[in-house]
């Protein structure tokens, strides 16, 4: 009897403890699920934010020098120094950050006001590497919007509205106040050729003459120096890095004196000056103040069509032609939708999906929409990102985005925060289609990692010219400027697996380059008033898709 009473007592002191075990753990869970739910309740307490009409004050935005060099430096700081990838991005593009900084720094001193300081800016982070690092544009409704992740708690808040407000009006006199006549070049296939838009109807007769030299230099030395919006993008086939596209003016700025080789092979000289405020001017105006003149595709164009995409059937050749210029995720399903209504309309066996003007957007709708949508077979695809360990980046790594989107074992070790993104593809295509992609240097971000997905299938052929990469740098962030509230978006990670991506881009399995006699076919037939845009007018003058349908009608 006692011995029974003593192992009654044994296992229920065994039974006690096992039970108290089991509530410490239930407790730390509870305490671990209480807190994500908190924090999942404040993210979409301050996201509930830009839903609401709220009014905001003006605030004085007049900034001192020492203001102005604080921010500056801040800026510095997070893009350049803490950078993972610094050294290797310094080597790749052959440039020093410090060099930049000091070159800028003197020109923050000289700046005039405070348009001028935020158009040098601008500057600044173009000239950098990397195609998400961009001055936010002044105007709160666009930018609260802009697909970063690490901006809840820095950005949505009625300060920062107050001041982007404040900020948008007192830059549209600065906008406006330019005399808009420009002389723009655009990069094809190795060389710079001046074309005229409706802004520079006084400068026509250069329209179509290749830019020699700068105060007596190769274009190509002058390259980094330059006040352009278009960051430094590689390009393969002439093994340079390029700017997309380089605006000069008249008057204003730091003069050049320009070699133009004309049309009829005749050398003249022209001076051009270079300045960050009319760069700004020229390409924002429309976009900060709601004056539109952009082109449109035609398939485009009417309400009742989506905006990133359209899509031809060509029933002769069983062919589904995909224009996708941006990775909506609200647009999604509507694509899935008409991808399938389409290839069941042709009896599909060819797909182009032309993404050369894609600049990206939301990368959970390549992995888990698009791509399942076009291929059978699934694949792993996972990539390793670096990034900084400080504020944003631990903010980044504890918000409901990382946890609900495809980020996942965040680790923090040696001053950095590591994590994996899972980009795998669960392929649902009825069939296997022969897929051809085309890209260009325009293609980056989620456009890149569509690129990137489709060379790990043997169905698909990647076409154009290398992209301008950076699908696997990691997460995205925006910041602002303590002093000035000034608003950008950086990429602070690296791609521990593929860090050329940031540099290089994907390149394509067949290399094909828009050329400039393709271009002037293009002109020609707007000129004559030919819808040019559509899938057929495209057949009229866009030659890397003639090639690409000469491939399909090969077979």
């Amino acid at each position: 009897m006692v011995k029974m009473k003593s192992l009654l007592r044994k296992t229920l002191k065994v039974i006690g403890i096992i039970l108290s075990v089991i509530i410490v753990i239930l407790l730390i869970l509870f305490i671990i699920f209480n807190k994500q739910v908190m924090l999942v309740k404040d993210y979409f307490d301050k996201a509930a934010f830009i839903d609401k009409n709220t009014a905001y004050t003006t605030v004085d935005t007049t900034l001192t020098m020492e203001q102005r060099l604080s921010d500056f430096d801040y800026m510095y700081d997070i893009v350049c120094l803490q950078n993972p990838n610094k050294e290797y991005l310094e080597k790749q593009f052959g440039l020093s950050y410090q060099d930049i900084y000091d070159r800028y720094r003197e020109k923050v001193l000289e700046t005039k006001d405070e348009y001028d300081y935020y158009s040098l800016l601008t500057s600044f982070l173009s000239v950098l590497p990397g195609q998400h690092n961009v001055m936010l544009l002044p105007d709160f409704d666009k930018y609260v919007v802009h697909g970063m992740y690490a901006q809840l708690e820095r950005m949505w808040t009625q300060d920062i509205k107050d001041h982007v407000s404040s900020w948008h009006d007192a830059f549209r006199d600065n906008v406006y106040s330019y005399d808009q006549r420009a002389l723009l070049f655009r990069y094809i296939n190795g060389e710079y050729y001046a074309f005229t838009i409706s802004l520079c109807e006084n400068m026509t007769e250069y329209n179509g003459a290749k830019l020699l030299t700068l105060n007596g230099k190769n274009v190509d030395e002058r390259v980094y120096e330059l006040y352009e919006r278009y960051v430094p993008t590689y390009d393969s086939e002439n093994d340079k890095f390029f700017r997309k596209i380089l605006i000069f003016n008249e008057s204003i700025g730091d003069k050049y004196t320009a070699e133009l080789e004309m049309p009829d092979g005749k050398i003249v000289k022209v001076d051009l000056y270079d300045d960050p405020g009319f760069d700004l001017a020229i390409s924002d105006k429309n976009k900060v103040y709601g004056e539109t003149t952009e082109e449109t595709d035609d398939d485009t164009a009417s309400d009742d069509k989506p905006t990133s995409y359209f899509i031809a059937e060509d029933k002769e050749r069983k062919l589904v032609y995909i224009r996708h210029d941006r990775c909506l995720s609200s647009e999604a399903q509507r694509l899935v939708d008409d991808i399938k209504t389409a290839v069941d309309n042709t009896n599909a066996e060819y797909i182009i999906l032309d993404i050369r003007d894609n600049s990206g957007g939301d990368s959970g709708m390549v992995k888990d929409r698009l791509s399942p949508a076009l291929f059978m077979d699934d694949i792993s695809f996972k990539a390793n990102v670096k990034l900084p360990l400080n504020g944003p980046a631990e903010y980044f790594a504890d918000t409901p985005m990382s946890w609900l989107g495809n980020f996942k074992n965040f680790k923090k070790k040696d001053g950095y925060i590591t994590y994996t993104e899972d980009l795998s593809v669960d392929g649902r295509a009825e069939k296997e289609y022969k897929i051809y992609v085309l890209v260009s240097s325009v293609t980056f971000s989620s456009g890149d990692i569509m690129a990137q997905i489709a060379k790990k299938y043997k169905n698909a052929t990647v076409i154009g010219s290398n992209t301008g990469g950076e699908g696997y740098c990691g997460a995205l962030f925006n910041d602002w400027l303590p002093e000035s509230r000034f608003t950008f978006a950086y990429a602070p990670g690296v791609n521990t697996d593929y860090p050329e991506d940031s540099v290089y881009g994907t390149e394509p399995d067949i290399h094909m380059s828009m050329l400039k006699e393709y271009y002037d076919k293009r002109d020609e037939l707007e000129a004559q008033g030919t819808e040019v845009y559509t899938y057929e007018g495209r057949q009229l003058w866009d030659g890397i898709l003639i090639k690409t349908l000469e491939i399909i009608d090969a077979q």
